[in-house]
């Protein structure tokens, strides 16, 4: 049977640092197998669905925006799907290193950058 997965986030942004919250939603028959959480294509863990849901907890991630989605894998009763893309922007504080061809002496220093 066909599914249709959706992907549903506690907020659009969160403070670095702090765990990050996300569901899917997996509908049409009973699906019992699990779900990949990926951010920008990479998976970030594995979850089995229970009564059609699936709920994961991510380490606190880096300063930036992510691209958050949901892929059920299927079970032997229902077909795989996945959901869209959900952006999520995670603020803080970040440093970015300057670097000067040729080197200054003194060196460069580091510059911080905030992302609310």
């Amino acid at each position: 049977m066909a599914t249709v997965t959706k992907l549903s986030v506690t907020s659009g942004k969160v403070m670095s640092g702090n765990p990050f919250n996300f569901s899917a939603t997996v509908t049409g028959g009973t699906p019992s197998g699990q779900v990949q959480f990926s951010d920008s294509g990479m998976v970030l863990g594995t979850v089995s669905v229970v009564g059609g849901s699936a709920t994961f907890q991510t380490a606190a991630l880096p300063v930036g925006t992510h691209s958050f989605s949901a892929h059920y894998l299927g079970d032997a009763g229902t077909l795989a799907s996945s959901s869209g893309t959900l952006n999520v922007t995670v603020t803080g504080t970040t440093t970015l290193a300057i670097a000067t061809n040729p080197v200054a002496s003194p060196a460069a220093p580091p510059i911080s950058i905030t992302i609310n």
